[in-house]
């Protein structure tokens, strides 16, 4: 027998699934909620993990973030993913938009980057908009944007759910149409930046907006009310408690909630 078969080979750290970890997902997957923890990640794993994730963001924010918002974007044909022909899914858009302000608070609390914050800052900025710009003040819109942009044109064109923005922003489009899943997304979006990220300024965003969001949603005695003609969205008791909740724990003296 040779040295290098009798020689023991150590094994190669691959960045793919353990068999064990393999086994958990599956166990899980078909319902085994005794399967424990999941089995460790190793350096490499989780070295590979960051790496996709931070290059999945970079193409989320480049081809799906028009406007700070998140879409689906159907791109012109021989464009190569440079000319966008038409924003989709956009009336998911506050409520996607606040998984992407999740995901980036995570990493925030994880890697402390800048880069992250700004983003984290840049992105509640854009609900300051987005909860005004109808008029309503705490009215959580779908989506906003340039009225004259061709790929959100052609998305809202002949709705009867979008109208122009109040002043100062006449030059842009809302929509409108009623649901509770941008509320609950926007919820998910400001709970977990609130917790997990550190930064005093981020901090008083998000009390601001869960303030302004909160305060008229028990105005309305929880109802979704649009400042247009609609049929509102009557509240049932997960979501009272959800808003409730979140008002509390982030302003508890200040949150008005009769």
């Amino acid at each position: 027998m040779s040295y290098s078969l009798a020689t023991p080979v150590p094994a190669v750290e691959v960045a793919g699934l353990t068999p064990a970890q393999q086994a958990w997902l599956d166990a899980v997957a078909h319902g085994n909620t005794t399967a424990g923890d999941f089995p460790q990640l190793s350096a490499v794993q989780a070295a590979s993990l960051a790496s996709s994730a931070s290059s999945m963001a970079k193409e989320q924010a480049r081809c799906c973030m028009p406007f700070g918002q998140s879409v689906n974007t159907k791109w012109q044909t021989g464009s190569n993913q440079t000319i966008p022909e038409e924003y989709e899914d956009v009336g998911d858009s506050a409520a996607w938009t606040g998984h992407v302000l999740a995901a980036a608070a995570l990493e925030y609390n994880v890697t402390k980057s800048a880069s992250t914050l700004e983003f984290i800052s840049k992105t509640l900025d854009m609900y300051d908009f987005t909860t005004q710009c109808s008029g309503k003040v705490g009215f959580i819109v779908r989506f906003a944007g340039p009225s004259n942009n061709m790929a959100y044109r052609n998305y809202y064109h002949g709705s009867n759910h979008a109208w122009p923005c109040v002043a100062p922003w006449g030059n842009q489009t809302w929509l409108g149409s009623l649901s509770k899943d941008m509320y609950y997304g926007f919820a998910f979006g400001m709970s977990t930046t609130w917790v997990f990220v550190d930064d005093a300024a981020t901090r008083a965003k998000v009390s601001m907006l869960v303030q302004r969001v909160v305060s008229l949603l028990a105005k309305d005695s929880f109802f979704i009310n649009s400042p247009k003609p609609h049929i509102p969205i009557v509240p049932d008791p997960l979501f009272i408690a959800v808003f409730m909740r979140l008002g509390l724990s982030i302003n508890e003296t200040a949150c008005v909630l009769a």
